[in-house]
């Protein structure tokens, strides 16, 4: 006796659940399963299809995988409706390359998206310093907005600091790297053109320091601390 949550699952259809307070008699409850919404499209390479490759869609904390068949098409059933992203994932033999898009469904809508992983001819390279003179190796993470999908890349890198991203498309790029010798991470932001190679050194190295203290975080919470160039200001209390 007592209230219970019972949620049934089938592939291609939405999740329901239900709360009901049992009786001490039988009890019956039916859940009726919808259709939801559907992201369908094809993952590509230069026009021509990629096979067995992976695709996840996210909407209001529910996910949703798929692989491509031999034509390159995918088809995820079953989203709830809400906002998300849909991602495809594709090994070239040399980079694991990720795209990613936003979409909004509905219940009984069918989205159909695009992925077309091209062979661009710019590319974004540099070191990843811990002194002026002193590289590091670490792990550099690249993202790139073309203003219709973003695409993003990530490679280790060795004790000489350099790495190098070829085959980039035109857009804004964002970089993130993170050195093994320091405790220490640099983000950077740029704009990539056609055919440009464009060099980037992430310094992890000077600049100012701070010190600070964080009192009465509650037990459920993360708290972060950001630093921002110019004036910031933020809305209290924060949530």
């Amino acid at each position: 006796s007592g209230t219970v949550l019972i949620s049934a699952y089938l592939s291609s259809y939405v999740i329901d659940s239900v709360s009901i307070t049992l009786s001490s008699s039988s009890n019956h409850v039916d859940l009726i399963l919808g259709e939801g919404a559907t992201v369908e499209g094809y993952v590509t390479h230069n026009g021509e299809p990629i096979a067995n490759t992976h695709v996840s869609a996210g909407v209001n904390s529910f996910n949703q995988q798929a692989q491509t068949d031999a034509e390159g098409f995918f088809q995820l059933k079953g989203l709830p409706a809400g906002k998300g992203y849909v991602n495809a994932g594709f090994n070239d033999g040399t980079n694991q390359r990720n795209m990613s898009a936003q979409i909004e469904t509905a219940s009984g809508m069918v989205t159909e998206y695009l992925f077309d992983f091209k062979e661009a001819n710019s590319s974004v390279e540099g070191t990843i310093m811990i002194s002026e003179t002193e590289t590091s190796a670490g792990s550099v993470s690249l993202s790139i907005n073309t203003g219709e999908s973003t695409e993003s890349r990530h490679m280790q890198v060795g004790s000489d600091g350099h790495y190098l991203f070829e085959g980039l498309p035109a857009g804004i790029v964002s970089l993130n790297a993170w050195g093994t010798s320091v405790q220490s991470r640099k983000g950077m932001t740029a704009e990539l053109g056609d055919n440009e190679v464009l060099h980037l050194d992430l310094l992890l190295y000077g600049g100012a320091t701070l010190n600070c203290m964080l009192q009465n975080i509650p037990s459920d919470r993360q708290a972060f601390v950001m630093v921002v160039p110019g004036e910031a200001s933020l809305a209290l209390p924060l949530s």
